[in-house]
């Protein structure tokens, strides 16, 4: 039978990096795993590698009652990378991150909040406060408004 896939789609170097294969302790059965991109080759491979390994294993060990007890099927889902695990990775680090970040912007804020950390701890005498202005955009434009009204009563004195 003639080859399915070219070299272009698998090679032997990419080939032993997605296989592996396992046994359970004290038994004969082995899981032969591949894991690739494209579902169907990985699949295809699976099935290829037992078929091999049932002629060689016959040879190579003297067992003459070698079987596969399941064929590879396709796996629809995807097994790597798991997102359920990588978004809850993301989260807590984020926490983390967020966390880390508000406790350095409080450990190096220098202001000053109150008046008697100024008076108390560092014997400032305090001579009076300044309110909050406000937007002094807004101050400004009120400021001209009222000079303007001024200005025009002032003619119409005359």
């Amino acid at each position: 039978m003639p080859a399915r896939y070219s070299k272009r789609d698998i090679d032997a170097g990419t080939l032993a990096n997605e296989v592996s294969i396992s046994n359970e302790e004290n038994s004969q059965v082995f899981t032969v795993s591949v894991t690739n991109g494209n579902p169907v080759l990985a699949k295809d491979a699976a099935n290829e590698i037992s078929k091999v390994f049932k002629k060689e294993v016959v040879t190579m060990m003297n067992i003459k009652n070698v079987s596969v007890l399941s064929k590879a099927a396709v796996n629809t889902s995807p097994v790597s990378p798991n997102m359920k695990i990588f978004t809850l990775v993301g989260i807590v680090v984020g926490i983390m991150i967020s966390f880390a970040w508000v406790v350095l912007r409080k450990i190096t804020d220098k202001a000053i909040k109150t008046v008697e950390f100024l008076t108390d701890e560092i014997k400032l005498i305090d001579l009076g406060g300044v309110n909050f202005i406000g937007n002094i955009d807004k101050n400004k434009k009120a400021l001209k408004d009222s000079e303007s009204n001024n200005h025009s009563r002032r003619k119409r004195r005359i």
